[in-house]
């Protein structure tokens, strides 16, 4: 029995707006998944726009605030309508300044856990991300329902035991998640 469901950000549970960035954040989204920390990745965001990190992250909010936003508006409710004791995670490979949109959307406050990449030092595909996941999470990893919109992400989380979505854009994340489940009910 599914007893939480972990979903990636980008590309399953958020979606991108149509949102005219300045220059400053077209450069500074363009690197978010190209640095392998916050430390790094703020290095290089005030060297290159010789700002401080502070004036970087105010620059940051508004593309969180902006540029993304939930994929279904009501993804959880539809869930928790025909699953009301399912927990909710987030498990994303970002920098952790992305904390800030989860706020913004609420997300935050709907999940129990979020695992983010440059906050605990591994990222999807790595056997220590989703052990750490799953140690995270509290429950077995038979129990965890993993999306991703990556292949790769979910043949590894499959290789740790967890049950896995590998979802597809064009289809409604709310009816996928919903349809597996009915299935190994």
């Amino acid at each position: 029995m599914i007893k939480t469901i972990a979903f990636d950000l980008w590309g399953c549970l958020l979606k991108e707006n149509d949102y005219q960035m300045s220059e400053q954040e077209e450069i500074l989204e363009k690197q978010f998944w190209n640095l392998n920390d916050d430390e790094e990745y703020f290095a290089w965001a005030t060297k290159t726009l010789s700002l401080s990190e502070e004036q970087i992250k105010a620059i940051l909010t508004p593309i969180w605030e902006k540029l993304y936003s939930l994929r279904e508006q009501s993804i959880f409710e539809k869930i928790l309508k025909k699953y009301p004791n399912i927990d909710f995670a987030i498990a994303t490979n970002h920098i952790s300044d992305v904390k800030n949109s989860l706020k913004h959307l609420w997300i935050s406050e709907r999940c129990k856990t979020i695992l983010i990449s440059w906050d605990c030092g591994y990222e999807k595909p790595s056997k220590e991300f989703y052990e750490l996941l799953i140690k995270r999470i509290w429950h077995n990893a038979e129990e965890i329902l993993f999306i991703d919109d990556q292949e790769e992400n979910i043949q590894n989380a499959e290789n740790f035991g967890l049950k896995a979505i590998y979802y597809q854009k064009n289809t409604i994340l709310s009816e996928t998640i919903l349809s597996y489940l009915s299935k190994i009910e």
